[in-house]
């Protein structure tokens, strides 16, 4: 198990940063608090253009999963939390994500938290989103809260919440 910040691709950027064409293919475990399948945390502009989690032709057979933890958890397929006005272009989540044991969880498909401006456009998630015995839970195919300018979404992943919140 890695702890705080675990990415497939990057754990932790404070500077600008761009995603093109990156792909992670490998299940992620963390008791941490910032997961994602590209990158778990992203603190200043960053984009990503062109990024996939999982296999395209193989939906729900890798995970991320984050567990045990009483501190709060963000994760998504590609971006667990992302500030600083994000550009997220043409990415894709095929991988089942699940969150058990947490205090507080905002999980989505593509990004688990966004409150920025920015845009997110052509983006797809397969894969289904679970929450076991967490509190306050904030979950959805796409994004769980953001303030982002979201165009041509599409979620076709079971939303299972098994706690409390907000599914």
């Amino acid at each position: 198990l890695c702890n705080y910040y675990v990415g497939g691709i990057a754990g932790y950027c404070t500077i600008p940063t761009t995603f093109t064409d990156c792909y992670n293919y490998s299940s992620l475990v963390s008791s941490g608090n910032y997961l994602g399948g590209i990158a778990g945390y992203t603190g200043a502009t960053s984009t990503f253009k062109n990024c996939g989690n999982g296999y395209k032709d193989q939906k729900n057979v890798q995970s991320l999963s984050t567990i045990n933890s009483s501190s709060t958890a963000y994760m998504a397929g590609i971006v667990g939390n992302v500030s600083g006005g994000p550009t997220i272009e043409n990415c894709y989540n095929t991988m089942k994500i699940t969150a058990s044991n947490r205090s507080d969880a905002y999980i989505g498909g593509i990004i688990g938290y966004a409150y920025t401006s920015g845009t997110a456009k052509n983006l797809y998630n397969y894969g289904d989103i679970t929450a076991e015995n967490t509190s306050g839970v904030e979950m959805g195919g796409i994004c769980s809260q953001s303030s982002l300018k979201f165009t041509n979404c599409h979620n076709e992943g079971y939303i299972k919440n098994r706690s409390t919140g907000i599914a």
